[in-house]
């Protein structure tokens, strides 16, 4: 298969427990990743540091800083960043290298990226709560 023909698709699938990433040629994914990132900067390095999936265990640090990419008990993005930098790792290790910065190809992703009014709506009560609560207390 030639890698560099536009028509072929990049398929992510988004789960609350793994995130599964491919081409639309493969037979099953190429990426199987936990929905985790941690990011921290080390003083003495002066360097920061990113860490996506499973590498997130393999470093102390990393795991008191990982963060998910759902709100705990369901499906709802809630950590955008996190999500950002998780399609970035996995489109990095799929060999796509778009010019800006951009994914010059077609991509085919799962329901929870897309289920924004939701995920606007709970963020909204959210914050209303947290106004109530302030303006109560």
């Amino acid at each position: 298969m030639n890698l560099s023909d536009k028509s072929r698709l990049i398929c992510v699938w988004i789960g609350s427990s793994t995130v599964r990433a491919g081409w639309s040629f493969d037979s099953k994914p190429r990426i199987s990743l936990p929905p985790l990132m941690a990011r921290y900067r080390d003083r003495k390095l002066n360097r920061t540091f990113m860490f996506v999936g499973s590498d997130v265990y393999a470093d102390g640090t990393a795991r008191g800083q990982a963060k998910n990419v759902y709100e705990p008990g369901n499906n709802i993005v809630n950590n955008w960043d996190v999500l950002e930098g998780v399609l970035d790792y996995v489109f990095v290790k799929l060999g796509v290298e778009g010019s800006n910065g951009n994914v010059d190809r077609p991509i085919v992703m799962t329901e929870p990226v897309a289920n924004l009014s939701y995920a606007r709506k709970s963020k909204y009560n959210r914050h209303q709560n947290r106004i109530r609560a302030n303006n109560m207390g």
